[in-house]
């Protein structure tokens, strides 16, 4: 059973992207993890880590101990998190170019579990929640943050950036799903673990923050798909685009990005 294709394919602005929208989300998965109170020991793993995901705060937090596998199936995304880690001198994890869905790793064998952005961008939600409540050993967490689009806005409002937004969530209805955020805590429950949290969060920008041209970049990186369904013309995505990161650089702009919905559970047996 495999997981659908992942249009968000790896090059070099893509993994900048990703590890530009994990540090802006690093200190709100630090308040999930300590919460969760993942310590020295644990053994964790990321599915869908793509550039890194949170592997260095795991990292960090289960020590010389512990261990942290990512799990990823771009090869290119895997090859720049392998650099990043060996910069950071991250010698407690290791990477894992698999299908999420079908990932090979031992079953029972995992204190804690996390997914990210996944839902959002492949869908198949009962489907991944259960590979990776799997993983876990009873009494284990699972974790999930995932995107809920409600969020995506700019301040003062401009309509290439709207434009923009509405062509991105038109492309995740069809290969995922935009709103999955506000389904976690269901899928959790449903999947039978208990002792549920919840916690919404939030990234913005100003316009000197790496997370300024969040939206273009991400329309960048599915633009072969959009232009392919037919979403919008290649000479209009080209203004619109232009259009919106104008905007984006003025001093005066801030912008907010997608609603994280964390949710964590406990698996029973």
């Amino acid at each position: 059973m495999s997981a659908p294709e992942y249009i968000l394919k790896s090059n070099r602005e893509e993994v900048r992207r990703l590890r530009a929208q994990a540090e802006a989300l690093a200190a709100e998965a630090a308040v999930m993890l300590e919460r969760i109170g993942i310590g020295a020991g644990w053994r964790c793993a990321e599915l869908g880590c793509g550039a890194g995901g949170i592997m260095d705060l795991l990292s960090r937090r289960v020590g010389p101990a512990g261990k942290v596998v990512g799990v990823d199936l771009e090869a290119g995304n895997l090859a720049a998190a392998r650099l990043w880690a060996d910069d950071l001198g991250l010698a407690n994890i290791e990477f894992v170019q698999a299908d999420i869905i079908d990932s090979g790793l031992p079953a029972a064998d995992f204190d804690f579990v996390h997914v990210r952005f996944v839902l959002t961008t492949v869908g198949r939600h009962h489907d991944v929640v259960a590979a990776a409540a799997e993983l876990l050993r009873p009494g284990g967490v699972l974790a999930i943050e995932e995107a809920d689009g409600f969020g995506v806005d700019c301040f003062p409002q401009h309509p290439a950036f709207y434009r923009l937004r509405e062509i991105l969530f038109a492309i995740f209805h069809q290969v995922g799903d935009p709103d999955a955020g506000r389904k976690t805590f269901g899928l959790l429950r449903q999947a039978g673990l208990v002792d549920l949290h919840f916690r919404p969060c939030q990234a913005g920008a100003v316009s000197t923050d790496d997370m300024a041209n969040y939206l273009p970049e991400t329309v960048r990186s599915v633009r072969p798909v959009l232009l392919e369904a037919g979403l919008i013309g290649d000479g209009e995505l080209d203004e619109v685009l232009a259009a919106c990161e104008t905007h984006l650089a003025d001093p005066g702009t801030v912008s907010t990005h997608v609603g994280v919905f964390q949710t964590w559970g406990t698996k029973l047996s």
